[in-house]
């Protein structure tokens, strides 16, 4: 993961770069700064469809589970892409098909590796933990759990 602008960018900005740059990396935006984030390797998408599959059977009809899902904790300064969201079905209805509302899912994951290392989720953690709005415009406090090869999906990080 390298940053690709020391200086601050706004939301307006970020939303001019390429949507899909080149050998499948993506940007985030962390604390206004553009993040060129690489492709996940095999092991770590692994762990997401294990995750997502232990989600989507817990979840049922009561919302959806995403891998990949784009989200904005904070106006302005913070893009990111959660590992894995549950988003309950009632926000799921409310996104808007063509923009970035400031949402943060109820249950994010993330998944350990060499470019999404615990500091990292920890800041993530702290930034939707700090409360976002839903799409109907009720306030939601997220959490954020981290998954590694070592400890079950399921166990929320403390």
């Amino acid at each position: 993961m390298s940053s690709l602008a020391p200086l601050f960018v706004t939301w307006a900005e970020f939303l001019r770069l390429p949507e899909r740059p080149e050998a499948g990396k993506r940007y985030e935006l962390h604390d206004g700064a553009v993040v060129l984030v690489p492709p996940a390797r095999p092991l770590h998408i692994k762990l997401q469809k294990r995750i997502e599959r232990l989600l989507e059977s817990l979840a049922g009809d009561r919302g959806v589970v995403a891998t990949g899902f784009p989200y904005r904790s904070a106006p302005n300064l913070q893009y990111w892409f959660a590992d894995v969201a549950y988003i309950p079905k009632a926000d799921w209805d409310g996104l808007p098909p063509d923009s970035y509302p400031i949402y943060a899912p109820p249950l994010i994951v993330e998944v350990l590796s060499p470019s999404n290392p615990a500091i990292k989720i920890d800041r993530r953690r702290a930034q939707a933990s700090s409360g976002s709005w839903t799409p109907a415009g009720a306030q939601c406090m997220s959490r954020v759990w981290r998954a590694s090869r070592s400890t079950p999906p399921a166990i929320p990080f403390r």
